[in-house]
């Protein structure tokens, strides 16, 4: 495969200091944003009812003007869909063959069998964001609830609009 079907992933924390990295394959690009295939490494963990498991196929959806990212969870390579995995976050950034965003610690799950799971509360009250930075927090919030809730298939088909 090309050099430029992959990209680097880097998850930074609200102060701008990288986390986590990973690699995924390019599977499209729009004006709006980008979606990548990646597969989870380490060991097994469980978030809001999901588990991530070594192998899961992740399929994962990075916004330029959306304040959060989200990841469709599969069982293993070729499995069915165990649920969604969301990051309020910055918009992503694309540098060369870098995409970068800043985590802001609040995250939601939501389940194939409909149920949501809000993460992270006191970690994201715990950061140093201003007034605006809250509130577009909690509209990202609402903004991917409202989406989720309209049916276990229409966030895919809606994701990149």
């Amino acid at each position: 495969m090309s050099e430029l079907l992959w990209l680097w992933v880097s998850k930074q924390n609200y102060w701008g200091e990288e986390v986590r990295r990973w690699q995924g394959r390019l599977l499209w690009a729009t004006p709006r944003g980008w979606a990548i295939e990646a597969f989870f490494e380490g060991p097994a963990v469980t978030a809001g009812g999901l588990t991530f498991r070594p192998g899961d196929r992740l399929i994962e959806f990075y916004y330029r003007q959306r304040w959060y990212n989200l990841f469709a969870v599969y069982d293993g390579p070729r499995g069915r869909l165990k649920g969604w995995y969301i990051n309020i976050a910055s918009p992503t950034q694309r540098r060369g063959n870098l995409l970068l965003y800043r985590d802001w610690e609040l995250d939601l799950v939501f389940l194939r069998d409909g149920r949501l799971a809000l993460l992270d509360e006191e970690a994201f009250a715990a950061l140093p964001l201003s007034p605006a930075q809250r509130l577009r927090a909690q509209q990202a919030l609402q903004e991917v609830r409202a989406r989720l809730q309209r049916g276990p298939c229409k966030p895919l088909a809606s994701v990149l609009q």
